[in-house]
């Protein structure tokens, strides 16, 4: 399984926001990913922060707070809110 359709799985099961770390223990956990990396978390961070910013995001949201300069540091989260057509 892809690391995308893994965090979806993951998000739509667990409702509540969670991290990347947490989404990557899930989905670790389940065996939905089969990393072959040292680092599956930022792996799955590069991901998910793709497909926010793209047109076939299915729901996935970013939660963050704003910081002094731009997003503090760890206080990223990820959602699962279905878009309504």
């Amino acid at each position: 399984m892809k690391y995308v359709d893994a965090a979806i799985a993951v998000l739509q099961q667990h409702d509540r926001e969670m991290t990347t770390a947490e989404i990557t223990a899930v989905a670790l956990e389940r065996g939905l990913i089969a990393p072959h990396g040292r680092t599956p978390w930022k792996s799955m961070e590069a991901r998910l922060y793709t497909l926010v910013l793209s047109d076939r995001n299915p729901g996935v949201v970013k939660i963050w707070q704003l910081g002094l300069i731009r997003t503090r540091r760890g206080s990223v989260r990820w959602a699962w809110k279905p878009k309504t057509r």
